[in-house]
């Protein structure tokens, strides 16, 4: 998924340098508007400079930032605001010097686990309808590379009416993704990258269960 710890990227010189060393040249850092509501967001002062510093240091070790910006209500008023931000950090440019495209799109948040606290915040089409054209098209085609799909956000209603007019009610409600790899927490339950980090989810746990039993 192309994911670090973007905590640990401002925070550790070399950590960078043995991201690069492992395998991938891109990382996703995810926004949710300019600096006091993306801190709201991440319960956190201080999130929103880590983000940008992580952004620095993965420039300088020829590492690719992707920036996935969540589409809520309080993004919407700052969100020319941080387009602006890219422009004046030159990243198309950067990211173009180390032989890659800079990717930014927008993602609304999926309705599990702490998301559904913030579900009062997902925008209607309506107040979608004056997203600049530049990031709408940076979306769908984020959409269309990963998901095979230009169309990145759907009514409920649409999605009812498509799974009615379905010819079969065999429905694949969720995608195994590929590969499948695993979270193992604090207290030692382990997840998959199936479900949430919710109790229904859980696999096991390694200090009561056996590896075997687990898989």
């Amino acid at each position: 998924y192309e994911l670090l710890s973007i905590w640990r990227l401002a925070r550790d010189d070399s950590y960078a340098n043995w991201a690069k060393s492992v395998g991938p040249d891109t990382c996703q850092i995810s926004f949710f508007g300019m600096q006091k509501t993306n801190d709201w967001f991440h319960r956190r002062e201080g999130a929103f400079e880590d983000a940008l510093l992580a952004t620095e240091r993965l420039l300088v070790v020829g590492m690719k930032p992707r920036w996935q910006v969540f589409l809520t209500t309080k993004l919407l008023p700052e969100l020319d605001d941080l387009l602006r931000l890219v422009d004046r950090l030159h990243l198309y440019e950067r990211v173009e010097d180390i032989g890659g495209k800079f990717e930014i799109f927008l993602h609304t948040p999926g309705p599990d686990h702490s998301a559904r606290q913030i579900e009062h915040l997902r925008p209607t089409m309506q107040q979608l309808s004056g997203l600049p054209e530049s990031i709408l098209s940076s979306t769908r085609q984020h959409f269309q590379k990963h998901f095979g799909t230009e169309k990145p956000w759907l009514t409920e209603s649409s999605l009812y009416s498509e799974l009615i007019e379905l010819p079969t009610p065999n429905l694949q409600l969720i995608e195994l993704p590929d590969p499948i790899w695993f979270f193992v927490c604090s207290n030692w339950d382990v997840f998959s990258n199936v479900g949430t980090l919710e109790p229904w989810w859980c696999l096991g746990n390694l200090r009561r269960d056996s590896v075997e039993a687990i898989m």
